[in-house]
């Protein structure tokens, strides 16, 4: 078992952090696979939600707003679960978050060349700028999450808890001693 253990946690936990990645990664992918009148069909209800008196001519400036929303967070979330899966694997907490904005700002490039293909898709760069915005801001939200007083594993966390990491290496590491 021990030839099996790595730098970065066990094989299948490797593996599940980076399922991770591939499944935010299909969602989008099925996304930018929609025909633009099934998007449409899609947000109209949610903004009718907002604007129950909207009319189709009043519901275009919110399908854009509602696109931009859905742009931001997908690619957040992309670029939160791809820290998560490289950091085991890179020594350095900023080029962790660097690599996964760079992977997240590369899927949306393919993003955009993908949408090419269907019926009534185009790429935009306003809509990669989005994106990698939308990433940005998702790493910010983790490094303002992982620096949050009182979690565990922080210096001014209560006595006795301690990171899943740390605790990790500990158990590791007194199973390997015993």
């Amino acid at each position: 078992m021990e030839g099996r253990e790595r730098k970065g946690g066990s094989v299948t936990g490797r593996a599940r952090r980076w399922a991770w990645v591939g499944a935010v990664a299909a969602v989008i992918f099925a996304g930018s696979a929609l025909p633009e009148r099934s998007i449409h069909r899609a947000i109209d209800p949610l903004v009718r939600l907002v604007r129950p008196d909207a009319e189709t001519p009043v519901l275009a400036p919110w399908r854009r707003r509602a696109k931009n929303a859905a742009h931001l967070l997908e690619y957040a979330l992309l670029a939160v679960v791809s820290a998560l899966a490289v950091r085991p694997v890179v020594r350095r907490r900023g080029a962790a978050l660097l690599l996964a904005l760079v992977l997240s700002a590369a899927y949306a490039a393919s993003d955009e060349l993908h949408q090419t293909l269907n019926p009534g898709r185009t790429a935009r760069l306003s809509d990669w700028t989005l994106d990698v915005a939308g990433a940005a801001a998702g790493l910010a939200s983790l490094v303002v999450w992982e620096r949050r007083p009182g979690r565990p594993g922080r210096p001014d966390a209560a006595p006795g808890q301690m990171s899943r990491d740390r605790r990790a290496s500990t158990t590791t590491k007194s199973s390997a001693s015993a």
